[in-house]
């Protein structure tokens, strides 16, 4: 009976002891550098927002905040790394909306929403379907009538096997009928090279990346995957005009840390976060990468993941998709 009391109040001390330190840890945040990690390649609008964010950390939290770009599996590596992580607020993830893809495509032995405290969904926004100047297609209309005069023949590029954008070009496939090829590359920048080198034909990337080879004479835009017309290029048509309506693919982009972070670094990391995304320096680059800067409640990032991942999984189960 002593025994067993003995071994009861060493437990409770033993519990006791790891939430004062813990609270203690979280009164101190932050001691150290903390890290982003960008789950792609640097290059594309997501390294863009680690960095921005990083510089704001630094500013705002008085310490170093360094970004590392952990890229492979359309993000799943970097995330799950994260996931994964001590729970103290020194290993964030900028999230993509891969987030809903990947148990897709995988068996997976952690969950992309549970796993993870989803701070924000920081930005939001359109993205543009382009190709190159060697075409003879001018938009998305003449795009489709020539895959399927021209089947097999086709190559959309992706910034990875497993993310939206493959799911994206899977709907497409089913929605009209049309048979092309999906090139996953590591990420967008790669995307990007090889669309103007002709490599590919199709590219669909955020609007600052599609904007600069358009105004370099190396792109041409075929249709605003949204609702609104893009003012680099206020001709292309949006998804909505065209009678797509039903098809609109937006991106976001957000920003997480380990699910058991306790809420008091929680929230210095999200308002240091809001903070940051409200100067000019941030609002600028987000707007040249044609993103609406929203930063959603967590709830709100998880309603979001939840039905993007719906959807996804009906386009897959069409199409076969199976995970490994």
């Amino acid at each position: 009976m002593h025994q067993t009391l003995h071994r009861l109040t060493m437990t409770a001390l033993a519990a006791f002891i790891l939430l004062a330190s813990a609270s203690v840890a979280a009164q101190d945040f932050p001691n150290k550098p903390i890290r982003i990690i960008v789950p792609l390649t640097p290059g594309g609008v997501t390294d863009l927002l680690g960095r921005t964010l990083a510089g704001g950390f630094t500013k705002l939290l008085g310490q170093s905040t360094v970004v590392e770009n952990k890229p492979g599996a359309g993000g799943a590596i970097g995330t799950e790394q994260v996931a994964r992580s001590p729970a103290d607020g020194y290993t964030l993830v900028i999230t993509t909306p891969g987030i809903a893809v990947y148990p897709i495509f995988n068996k997976m032995g952690w969950d992309p929403v549970k796993d993870l405290n989803h701070i924000s969904i920081l930005v939001d926004g359109q993205l543009v379907m382009w190709t190159n100047q060697k075409a003879t297609y001018n938009n998305f209309n003449e795009l489709i009538a020539y895959a399927k005069a021209n089947p097999g023949k086709l190559a959309f590029g992706t910034p990875g096997v497993q993310t939206n954008v493959t799911m994206f070009i899977e709907g497409m496939k089913q929605k009209f009928g049309v048979d092309v090829v999906i090139a996953p590359f590591k990420g967008s920048a790669e995307t990007r090279v090889a669309v103007v080198s002709n490599e590919i034909q199709v590219g669909t990337n955020d609007i600052g990346t599609a904007t600069q080879e358009y105004q370099a004479g190396r792109g041409r835009p075929l249709a605003v995957t949204g609702t609104k017309r893009v003012p680099a290029f206020p001709n292309v048509q949006t998804f909505t005009e065209i009678g797509h309506s039903d098809f609109i693919f937006s991106f976001w982009l957000g920003i997480a840390a380990p699910a058991a972070t306790p809420a008091t670094i929680i929230n210095r990391i999200s308002a240091a976060v809001m903070t940051t995304m409200q100067t000019p320096e941030a609002r600028d680059a987000m707007a040249k990468s044609g993103l609406d800067i929203v930063a959603t409640t967590p709830e709100g990032a998880a309603r979001r993941i939840q039905a993007e991942a719906a959807h996804f999984v009906t386009v897959a189960q069409k199409a076969g998709i199976k995970p490994q």
